[in-house]
């Protein structure tokens, strides 16, 4: 005589309690982001959307370093250079500024460009050029 075959499933009370994970803490950090005119690595788009993502970074500073002599770029060079960085900022803009000084040759920088600049953290600088 065969027995019937039940199937019992497992019932809310059944299962295993789970062990909760503690949330991992990390420490809130500032990041520094070093560029100049020949070497942007460091700001290509994807880097610094890594850090505006992380919740525990708190900043970043878009950094001149080394040579910031922009005096050979032209107007529309500068204005370029504004939208490349604000293409940037505008990632996170609660959270990315500028830091450092940029030297332009006189009247190449637009009122509008450097007021830009500044207003975004950095300091912008006029050679003149001798006549």
């Amino acid at each position: 005589m065969a027995l019937p075959l039940t199937l019992q499933l497992p019932t809310s009370c059944d299962k295993e309690p789970k062990e909760e994970q503690a949330p991992v803490y990390r420490a809130p950090y500032e990041k520094e982001l070093r560029f100049n005119q020949y070497d942007t690595d460091s700001i290509e788009m994807p880097i610094v959307q890594k850090f505006a993502r992380d919740t525990a970074c708190k900043h970043i500073y878009l950094i001149l370093k080394d040579d910031n002599n922009y005096t050979h770029y032209v107007s529309n060079n500068v204005n370029l250079l504004r939208n490349y960085l604000d293409a940037r900022i505008q990632l996170a803009p609660e959270k990315i500024s500028g830091r450092g000084d940029f030297w332009f040759s006189e009247g190449k920088a637009s009122v509008a460009d450097s007021l830009w600049f500044v207003e975004h953290g950095w300091t912008v600088r006029q050679r003149w050029s001798n006549r």
